[in-house]
């Protein structure tokens, strides 16, 4: 079973002073941190081994028993793909389930995930529209191009001119096996280190793409959130407390 790598070393400036003394993954929304929400969806998956990469506030992080924890020393200086590649390399190389800390998504869903074909499986969220609309008064500020053909990514990561050009979103989710990862590394070779490092995961996976990579579309409607800002946490505490059926809602089946 792949090993879930949860990067939770950013600052999250969206957040304001929230986010000043502690880490995106320890916020609350609707009765646990971010952090707790994973771990449950996670085990619910039969994801048992879990490492968070640390960095903004690291001693805010509380694991549970058996979690392992890496620090990123130079996290501000870093994007979530420097935080990926402090993980030892057998890791990476046995493959594993790449998680943002600031994303919850609901424990089937990542059940589908660990089941679905492709050396790199991308969950993407057909039901978009929704939640960015939900977020943003224009959600163009935010979200960006997303294609696929026939079950394969063709774009991903740039700036949306029109909604035609968003089929779905990154739900900061992947599965990345033994193959899939070394069609990374070339691309972080190609690229070099330093820049490498700087990367968020749709631009490296955008890379990836111009160097032919195969990788897969998993697409999912709604049952999951991204916490960037404030607002994010208050639109969601609204959302699940309304007590009606929401898109979104990623707690389906969590205890």
């Amino acid at each position: 079973m792949s090993t879930a790598i949860v990067l939770a070393a950013g600052r999250g400036s969206r957040l304001g002073p929230a986010g000043d003394d502690r880490a995106k993954c320890m916020m609350s929304l609707a009765g646990r941190r971010l952090l707790e929400w994973q771990r449950r969806a996670m085990a619910q998956a039969g994801l048992e081994h879990r490492i968070v990469v640390t960095g903004h506030a690291a001693e805010t992080i509380v694991l549970a028993p058996g979690e392992g924890r890496i620090h990123c020393d130079d996290w501000a200086a870093n994007g979530p793909i420097g935080s990926l590649l402090c993980v030892a390399p057998a890791v990476l190389e046995a493959g594993f389930v790449l998680a943002y800390g600031d994303c919850v998504w609901r424990a089937d869903w990542l059940s589908r995930l660990l089941a679905a074909p492709g050396d790199l499986v991308l969950p993407a969220d057909i039901r978009w529209q929704a939640l960015w609309r939900a977020r943003f008064d224009d959600p163009l500020a935010d979200a960006e191009t997303f294609r696929s053909r026939a079950g394969r990514l063709v774009e991903i990561g740039a700036r949306a001119a029109s909604m035609a050009e968003i089929e779905a979103q990154f739900m900061g989710l992947a599965h990345v096996r033994p193959r899939g990862w070394r069609s990374m590394q070339r691309t972080i070779a190609r690229l070099g280190i330093a820049r490498a490092r700087r990367c968020d995961v749709t631009g490296l996976l955008s890379e990836m793409l111009s160097d032919g990579a195969d990788i897969r579309v998993l697409p999912l409607a709604g049952g999951w959130v991204e916490v960037d800002s404030g607002f994010d946490l208050a639109c969601y505490q609204a959302c699940t407390a309304a007590g009606a059926d929401w898109d979104h809602d990623w707690r389906e089946g969590q205890p």
